[in-house]
């Protein structure tokens, strides 16, 4: 029996959830990195991981709206990444920037394919049945 893809158009507090749980945990990963800057490096990877993981998991749902969606939430996780590898020593708050310039991308990128585009995610109607 093939399982129904989720309809998030029809829920809107469902369509936003992966997102918001990047958001929270970017700001969590580098406030974590800045309060303990010798275990930022271990810090990041960490949080790096549990991010992908839960990437995979939004993938796997049918979460995100098209190629460009996923790309532009796969750069939050890929940020965290990258700076906790090359950036060891997080001394500053100035991450706050780069979390609004995130937000700001990734949610105005939503917002607009959520009101724009709204069958743009539709692969199937709310019983699970594929489209014609």
């Amino acid at each position: 029996m093939p399982r129904a893809i989720p309809n998030y158009q029809n829920d809107p507090s469902k369509g936003w959830t992966y997102s918001l749980i990047l958001a929270v945990g970017y700001l969590f990963a580098f406030s974590s990195m800045t309060m303990a800057p010798a275990l930022s490096m271990q810090i990041g990877c960490t949080f790096g991981v549990i991010l992908s993981a839960l990437m995979l998991q939004a993938w796997i749902k049918d979460y995100f709206q098209n190629s460009w969606d996923a790309l532009w939430h796969g750069a939050v996780v890929i940020d965290v990444f990258l700076e906790a590898i090359f950036i060891p020593d997080h001394d500053h708050w100035g991450f706050l920037l780069c979390w609004l310039a995130f937000g700001g991308v990734v949610g105005a990128y939503r917002y607009h394919q959520q009101k724009w585009n709204p069958n743009i995610k539709r692969t199937a109607d709310s019983l699970g049945n594929p489209p014609c």
